[in-house]
């Protein structure tokens, strides 16, 4: 680029960061709007494939609960079998083809460093597609939250942020995955804070808002989407009908735990069998399409079953009770759903655990309405509240429960008793001593975020490799490096990459007036010599203390005793990782 337009275009450049002044919070909340739009549109790219292969599988247009209703018995067995097997095979093939080990997006941000592999994740999205499209009962709200977070993976890959940055960017992209599969923003946001990220501090929930809010309108644009279930004329319960709720609240809580440990046991018991992973996930789906001969509900996720339930157009046989058909429901989705999860099928629970606390909901109404005749509330207002508590109990994330059930009904008058029958349920699970639904061992945890904060140093989160620029460097050069970087300061340094200074945007103001005055200097001539630096050995507390004295965004971080520039942090990085670590600190003894 010749020199007078790399003048004209500092100038520009300059006049435009001055105007905006664009910090990393910033940033981070632009990254985050980014990565809603391409989750959103990621998950809308998913769910029509998806469609388009059920209705191949099935022969029927329109797919779902429909679909296999319409089939033969002998094809209600076949499709579920066939799909597992074509999902299992897939799954092999990755794995020989592809040489990584998968990776969750919960791993990568409660676990990882917050990078996703690419290749497994795109067979594994693609096993679970073959396995939702079959009608296997699993939940399609897992790939889903995991192409949208390997999206903002691959974003914090290109734009090479620290690990704590880009952990928050995955988070964004499973808080922009939640919030297109639910239609619920505010839930989404907390669904990843509370149970991912595991803090509600700004520095994160920020950025997870605004992917959540920049998913659902991209979502709305490209698609009708609705609330799943609109709660027409609940009353406000009496003091009676608070106490139902309360049993509700007991009986979900207990629900939830042998759901989960159902799961757990038939995860067991295909792990014994000595057969390849395609014949297990085939099994899998063989015991849906068996249980799927009488009860064609268990097929997909559970959404049209759920749907049905709460607008009380549950099918009834000949002679039998709704109660009857309700209890079927639910044992024959939780045998289901603990078959395909058990057997090994990619995919998310999710929607089937707000089935199993719509079924325990709506039981509980049909037992309180024949011990209390006068009772006010329907069904409807019951199998509702079942699932904000089952769910509660099953994530042990009561308020992220909550706030879901709240977008899903748009019914303010909900509120009390879900809140109500979600704590009791929470507590209720916590007594059986399992963990939640989505819990991780320890085990594979990724050192930094998961080591005593006392330990953690400035060189565990820097960033490497900073801009940087020789005292003898010219305007084209110097004017270069800013134009092509985007950032708004380099780093001077001498031999042995010993820091000598910072030359910020800003520097070059007073030498844009004319061409030949920008011509004439040199890096060293604009130079901030001996800025505040932090050492690599610092304590990350005493790290915030020098930002906090130094109103700097960003600092050098040299190597005690040669002056060496070993990299650089940024205020917002340090914030992240505090808040990362301080979820893991335990009280001082």
């Amino acid at each position: 680029m010749k020199e007078g337009n790399l003048f004209f275009l500092s100038r520009g450049w300059l006049w435009l960061r001055r105007q905006a002044r664009p910090t990393d919070v910033q940033w981070n909340l632009a990254m985050a709007a980014l990565v809603g739009v391409v989750g959103a549109g990621l998950g809308l790219l998913f769910k029509a494939a998806t469609l388009v292969l059920q209705e191949t599988f099935t022969g029927v247009a329109g797919g779902g609960l429909a679909a296999f209703a319409q089939l033969p018995p002998w094809q209600r067995v076949i499709v579920p079998t066939a799909g597992g097997l074509l999902a299992g095979l897939t799954l092999m093939l990755g794995q020989k083809l592809v040489r990584q080990k998968p990776t969750e997006y919960m791993e990568a941000i409660t676990l990882g460093d917050g990078r996703l592999p690419v290749r497994s994740s795109l067979y594994r999205s693609l096993a679970a597609m073959l396995s939702i499209a079959s009608g296997t009962a699993i939940g399609k709200e897992g790939p889903l939250v995991q192409l949208s977070a390997l999206a903002a993976s691959m974003l914090g890959e290109v734009r090479k942020v620290p690990p704590a940055r880009r952990r928050l960017l995955v988070a964004c992209g499973a808080a922009a995955g939640v919030a297109a599969a639910y239609n619920a923003p505010i839930a989404a946001a907390l669904f990843v804070s509370e149970i991912t990220v595991g803090t509600l501090a700004m520095e994160s929930l920020g950025p997870l808002i605004f992917a959540s809010v920049a998913s659902i309108v991209t979502v709305h644009i490209f698609s009708d989407a609705s609330p799943l279930y609109r709660l027409e004329h609940f009353a406000l319960p009496h003091w009676p009908e608070l106490a139902c709720f309360c049993m509700v609240g007991i009986a979900c809580g207990v629900m939830a735990a042998l759901f989960l440990a159902m799961l757990e046991q038939f995860k067991k018991w295909f792990r014994k069998i000595t057969v390849p992973l395609a014949l297990k996930l085939a099994m899998g789906g063989l015991v849906v399409g068996l249980i799927a001969l009488a009860h064609p509900e268990v097929t997909g996720n559970g959404y049209d079953a759920l749907k049905s339930l709460l607008n009380g157009e549950t099918m009834l046989r000949p002679g039998e009770w709704l109660w009857q058909a309700v209890l079927l429901i639910l044992l024959a989705r939780m045998v289901a759903t603990s078959a395909a999860f058990g057997s090994g099928a990619v995919g998310g629970v999710f929607t089937p655990t707000l089935v199993v606390g719509a079924c325990t909901g709506s039981l509980c109404w049909q037992a309180f309405a024949v011990a209390f005749p006068d009772l006010r509330i329907d069904q409807a207002g019951f199998a509702t509240v079942g699932m904000g508590a089952v769910l509660a109990a099953a994530t042990q994330a009561p308020f992220m429960s909550i706030l879901m059930i709240f977008e899903m009904t748009l019914s303010y008058e909900i509120m009390i008793p879900l809140m109500l029958a979600s704590v009791i349920g929470y507590y209720t699970f916590r007594g059986f001593g399992l963990h939640s639904l989505y819990h991780h061992g320890p085990q594979d945890a990724y050192d930094i975020f998961n080591r005593p904060l006392e330990t953690l140093t400035v060189a565990d989160i820097m960033q490497p490799e900073p801009p940087t620029i020789g005292a003898q460097a010219g305007f084209g050069e110097v004017a270069r490096q800013f134009l092509s970087g985007g950032f708004d300061r380099q780093y001077v340094v001498g031999p042995g990459r010993k820091l000598l200074g910072v030359v910020r945007l800003e520097d070059l103001a007073e030498h844009l007036h004319s061409q030949s005055l920008a011509a004439a200097f040199i890096a060293g001539d604009i130079v901030h010599e001996n800025p505040p630096a932090l050492d690599t050995r610092t304590p990350l507390p005493e790290a915030l203390v020098l930002f906090t004295h130094e109103h700097e965004h960003e600092l050098p971080v040299v190597r005690a005793g040669t002056g060496e520039l070993a990299g650089v942090l940024s205020r917002n990085d340090l914030l992240l990782t505090l808040a990362e670590a301080g979820k893991h600190a335990g009280p001082r003894r």
